[in-house]
């Protein structure tokens, strides 16, 4: 594929996923995994370094939708030594294969020896008080190294993320945001966001 068709494919996949009313959630999650992919490709050509995830603490990574066709599984068990994964995903985006990939399965997860957790959660869409406790806990008791993702890793996991720095670190959501966005291109829209502040009110009271 040449430089032009993969910019003009990656540029595509962007508008779609950014109004994602226009098409199909499965064909969403297909383009949505193809841009991830290009974008990582893009990014070690030109840099030579990954864009697929990022460590954002000593042990705590956060990125995108760890895909078994790509290795992803052995390269967080083995490589980044992670032993506990955060899955903010429905079910269909841990099972379905698509043209580009195959994800990693909970079975694969097992095999491995690795803790793998998932809250449900769909695309864009804020996580609930009660499911940003459970993902701030779980990332609490993790102590050999954490993988958090989403699709994307750019909305659902920073948000667990947030919730986390939060709860157990007396971050605010402001701060902890920020720094996080100055690691890794991320994007919480305004209801996601509200729904962090209500969880850091319910602190302060």
């Amino acid at each position: 594929m040449g430089m032009l068709a993969v910019l003009i494919f990656a540029v595509t996949a962007t508008y779609l996923t950014i109004y994602p009313e226009k098409i199909p959630k499965k064909l969403l999650y297909e383009l949505a995994i193809a841009r991830n992919l290009v974008g990582n490709h893009l990014a070690f050509v030109s840099r030579n370094r990954t864009k697929y995830y990022h460590e954002i603490f000593p042990g705590i990574y956060l990125g995108a939708l760890p895909l078994k066709s790509h290795n992803h599984h052995n390269l967080l068990s083995k490589d980044l030594e992670v032993g506990a994964v955060l899955s903010v995903v429905q079910d269909f985006e841990l099972s379905t294969a698509t043209i580009f990939s195959c994800p990693v399965e909970k079975s694969d997860w097992k095999e491995l020896g690795l803790t793998q957790y998932q809250i449900s959660s769909e695309d864009l869409m804020p996580l609930n008080d009660r499911d940003l406790h459970k993902a701030a806990d779980f990332i609490s008791r993790c102590h050999n190294g954490i993988y958090i993702h989403c699709k994307s890793g750019k909305g659902r996991a920073p948000s667990a993320l947030i919730a986390y720095l939060v709860k157990y670190q007396n971050e605010s959501v402001n701060s902890a945001y920020q720094h996080i966005k100055s690691m890794r291109a991320i994007f919480l829209n305004r209801k996601q966001l509200e729904a962090l502040k209500d969880f850091e009110s319910s602190f302060k009271k």
